[in-house]
């Protein structure tokens, strides 16, 4: 009798007709059974029997019997009992114990070799099955696709990849996962349903990166939404690369980049289609121009001056109405960056440039600002005297047309201002003087002389507003301090100011409407805009200045 340890639970199969066998048990009924004969722990009056079949318990009572072999041949037996069921692997657990025991053992190494065999024909049996079967669900696939039964055809492939397909399997797997994709993609867009279109599209693009159908629908979908404007740039610029001068293409990642506010990178794509039909139909010169001036600030602001003056230049070959007083600015600022800190000669030899392009107010405060510092310089002097020389005529020309209340509002304010050139402020105090007698005289036509000074306050004032449109156009585009502008409207504000006010005091019941307002409320305006124009502001740095 064998131990309990060798009792082998749940085996199922029939006994094996052999040679060679197992232990044998021998019932009073007349029946034979072969197997392994085990004891039962704890109960002296049952045996197990052990086989293919499963394990058996029997009353010892039932039994005439036991012929006994040893062990090894007992689970070589019952290897050869599982072949015949065609449990090979229960078979090699079978032939492995009895090997176990016994290395020698011909009927265990026979039975080891068959089931093994026989396993490896089992598994290439399945593959064929499986293979057959997953060339059948890729078949069927395409047809559901056609039919747009999308969700099954997604659980097909899915199958397929579950069950061990060939190389070709994995690749048509692939390239359908990839079909239903973007035909899903497709049929959601169709449904106006850009959300779920996307998700299904960028599968696909996944799969093939370059797959053109589902670039261009997932294309279109970005271009209904401003958010995904980044995007939208990015799939031109992949299309314009195997196609560099698709006209559409162009116009289309140039319109995207100007509304992403990224001009300088919207010039090249402009520059490809400006000689189309396109181009000139939906007026891109004004929107090309208005890129490259803003590129040239762009630069300008970055400290890339010359950089500024190029594509101001290149801008200005292609339109020809293009201000390009900045130009002479920017100019100015390379020439005064090369000159030391301290170099007030050479700064002074800029002022001719200066007044030569039409920057008079920033050559009037680069020589105050030379003076402070080299109070002999005689070319910074010369500018200043010939600055208040035109002012001295301007108060002349006033005087001249009558308007002797304004000459005196002028003169005083030139005599407060030009204190460095007494010969200067005396003619202006001669001027005050003569132009309070002369007030006097007109003392009969108030009215009249109060409309005229309004009038001329009014030129003063759109003079004022002129310039300092300007100063801000300059400050936007330098990102300066540098005031050009700002002197000028400054200057022109307190004329008007001082032109409303000569006004009121000529004629104080001033109330009928003059000009289309009353003097009170021109008055109050102009202040208003002096105010706006000494609002502070930042300031560049100019070397040397205080």
């Amino acid at each position: 009798m064998k131990s309990a340890s060798r009792f082998i639970p749940c085996i199922l199969a029939a006994a094996l007709a052999s040679s060679v066998h197992a232990d044998k048990v021998y019932f009073k009924s007349g029946d034979t059974r072969e197997g392994r004969v085990e004891s039962v722990p704890g109960d002296p009056t049952s045996i197990l029997l052990v086989n293919s079949l499963g394990s058996i318990q029997v009353s010892r009572d039932l039994v005439t019997r036991i012929e006994e072999t040893d062990d090894a041949t007992d689970y070589a037996v019952i290897g050869e009992q599982f072949l015949d069921i065609r449990s090979y692997d229960r078979a090699v657990q079978s032939f492995q114990k009895s090997l176990e025991i016994d290395t020698t053992n011909a009927q265990a190494r026979a039975g080891m070799d068959r089931a093994r065999e026989l396993i490896e024909a089992q598994k290439v049996e399945a593959r064929r099955a499986r293979v057959a079967m997953n060339s059948d669900l890729l078949v069927e696939s395409r047809d559901l696709l056609q039919q747009e039964r999308f969700e099954e055809v997604e659980r097909n492939i899915q199958t397929v990849l579950t069950q061990s397909p060939t190389e070709e399997q994995k690749t048509a797997a692939s390239l359908l996962q990839r079909d239903l994709y973007v035909a899903w993609g497709l049929s959601r867009l169709d449904r106006l349903d850009p959300e779920t279109a996307e998700v299904y599209l960028e599968r696909a693009l996944k799969i093939d990166p370059d797959n053109e159908a589902a670039n261009d629908a997932l294309l279109t979908v970005w271009e209904q939404d401003p958010s995904k404007r980044e995007k939208v740039v990015e799939a031109y610029r992949n299309k314009l690369r195997s196609n560099p001068d698709d006209i559409e293409l162009n116009r289309k990642l140039a319109d995207a980049l100007l509304a992403l506010n990224r001009p300088e990178e919207a010039l090249e794509p402009l520059s490809r289609f400006e000689d189309t039909s396109a181009y000139r139909v939906n007026n891109y010169a004004s929107r090309h121009k208005q890129a490259m001036v803003e590129v040239a600030h762009a630069r300008a602001g970055e400290g890339n001056l010359q950089g500024a003056i190029d594509m101001f230049e290149s801008a200005k070959g292609k339109f020809d109405d293009l201000d390009t007083s900045p130009v002479a600015y920017w100019k100015y600022q390379l020439r005064l960056n090369e000159l030391e800190p301290d170099d007030w000669a050479g700064r002074a030899a800029l002022l001719s440039y200066l007044t030569e392009n039409g920057m008079t107010a920033l050559a009037a405060q680069e020589a105050e600002v030379i003076l402070r510092n080299d109070p002999e310089n005689e070319t910074a002097t010369n500018l200043l005297r010939a600055k208040a020389e035109a002012d001295i005529t301007d108060i002349m020309e006033v005087f001249n047309r009558g308007q002797f209340a304004l000459a005196k509002g002028m003169s005083e304010s030139f005599a407060e201002e030009n204190t460095r050139f007494p010969d200067l402020v005396q003619r202006a105090s001669d001027i005050y003087a003569r132009a309070d007698l002369e007030a006097e005289r007109q003392a009969k036509a108030l009215r009249e002389q109060a409309r005229e000074v309004v009038a001329q306050g009014d030129e003063y004032l759109a003079l004022a507003r002129r310039n300092l449109e300007l100063h801000k156009s300059a400050e936007d585009v330098n990102r300066s301090s540098i005031i050009v502008y700002k002197r000028e409207a400054e200057k022109y504000c307190r004329r008007a100011i001082q032109a409303f006010e000569a006004a009121l005091e000529i004629d104080p019941s001033l109330g009928p409407l003059v000009g289309g307002m009353d003097v009170n409320s021109k008055l109050a305006d102009a202040r208003q805009l002096l105010s706006q124009i000494n609002r502070p502001t930042v300031e560049i740095f100019v070397p040397g200045a205080d």
